[in-house]
């Protein structure tokens, strides 16, 4: 296999039993962002272009572009909250932080708080 894949062509679940859920789901969110990252670069490219063509450098398509870079931002973080809940569900933890014990290798005796006294 191939240490250089494009975002589309991970294997996501190789990486979450491999590495675990917390790396590959950041694996995800790369994948997904750097996804989304192609349409503002092609439509900056396209600005600049038009920015450099006038000399303009306040240029009134600078307006458009910040307007498309916010509705670009907000479109970007609920398409990855809809992606996350997918692969949460896909994967069985949606509640996995609710579940699973803080430590559960260990095992130790109860102290009193060095900072308020309480058991």
């Amino acid at each position: 296999t191939s240490w250089i894949s494009l975002p589309w062509t991970v294997p996501y679940y190789d990486l979450k039993e491999y590495f675990g859920e917390k790396i590959a789901l950041y694996n995800v969110f790369v994948g997904h962002y750097s996804m989304w990252l192609i349409i503002p670069a092609v439509v900056g490219f396209i600005f600049q272009m038009v920015v450099w063509g006038t000399l303009n450098f306040s240029s009134p398509v600078l307006p458009f572009f910040s307007l498309m870079i916010t509705s670009w931002g907000m479109a970007m973080l609920e398409h990855w909250k809809r992606q996350n809940a997918k692969v949460s569900l896909n994967w069985g933890t949606t509640d996995f932080e609710a579940k699973e014990l803080d430590r559960p290798e260990f095992f130790g005796s109860q102290i009193r708080s060095f900072i308020d006294g309480s058991d």
